[in-house]
């Protein structure tokens, strides 16, 4: 797979500057540890975490996520990392609410999650990994 390929990277911005990415991988990750990782560089000055809340589904996916919420620079945020994979793919969903839990965006980022349908992807070489 290149650095970047935009068959498999989608970008959605949303209103109040919500945001969405969704990393579509044709190999296998550990989405536990993509999780882990992710969420971790979240820890900077200006930022609270006031609570780490960890989830299983995102929409129809099992897998592994946790939600972040605080403050940043006063305000209220909150912050969804999703990881999935099974045999041959692997995905990783990050969602930003900076709005807060209250999001304007939250009944569309679940109207995403609830539709999303992970279909096969074409079996790639190690050397393309």
């Amino acid at each position: 797979m290149k650095e970047y390929d935009p068959d498999h990277f989608m970008f959605i911005d949303a209103p109040r500057k919500g945001r969405m990415s969704l990393v579509v991988m044709p190999l296998e990750i550990d989405a536990e540890r993509m999780v882990e990782v992710n969420s971790a560089r979240f820890d900077f000055p200006l930022v609270k975490i006031h609570k780490r809340t960890p989830f299983d589904t995102w929409g129809s996916l099992e897998g592994h996520g946790v939600t972040l919420s605080g403050e940043k620079n006063g305000h209220p945020f909150l912050v969804r990392y999703f990881g999935y994979t099974d045999e041959t793919q692997g995905m990783f969903v990050t969602e930003f609410w900076w709005d807060g839990p209250a999001s304007i965006n939250k009944e569309g980022f679940e109207l995403i999650a609830d539709s999303f349908q992970f279909k096969s992807m074409p079996e790639i070489s190690k050397s393309d990994r």
